[in-house]
């Protein structure tokens, strides 16, 4: 991966998402939509936030507020992060299995390819139960 997700144009993005490479894949869609979903309740809640009538949710919505701005600023970081390990892993498969960076770096690259979007898992049931709040 040449450029962080986090600092391409959408149109870098979905030309990168298009091409015949293995990564940003699935997993980096996925925690760009989390990122996204976060930033829409986020939006909401600062239209809300100060309303009168809303003011007996005060306190709800500004802790609500702070919980999915840190969501989305975390799923920006996964999308690079899921990317990267993708990348990573789909490199090892290049080498033959006999070869001793595969051997060596095999088990951490498969773990990191399944922490990254499992942590987008999490995160997005997270803001689902925030969501519903």
């Amino acid at each position: 991966m040449t450029q962080s997700l986090a600092h391409a144009t959408l149109q870098d993005f979905c030309e990168r998402l298009a091409d015949k490479v293995p990564s940003p894949g699935g997993g980096a869609v996925a925690a760009v939509t989390l990122a996204h979903a976060a930033a829409l309740g986020s939006m909401v809640l600062r239209y809300t936030i100060g309303r009168p009538a809303f003011a007996a949710h005060e306190a709800a919505n500004v802790a609500a507020l702070a919980e999915l701005d840190a969501l989305r600023i975390e799923a920006i970081a996964l999308a690079d992060r899921d990317a990267s390990a993708y990348a990573r892993l789909a490199g090892l498969w290049k080498l033959t299995p006999e070869d001793p960076q595969r051997v060596r770096d095999f088990g951490p690259a498969g773990r990191e390819a399944i922490d990254a979007p499992q942590r987008v898992v999490e995160a997005a049931a997270q803001l689902a139960r925030r969501v519903r709040e």
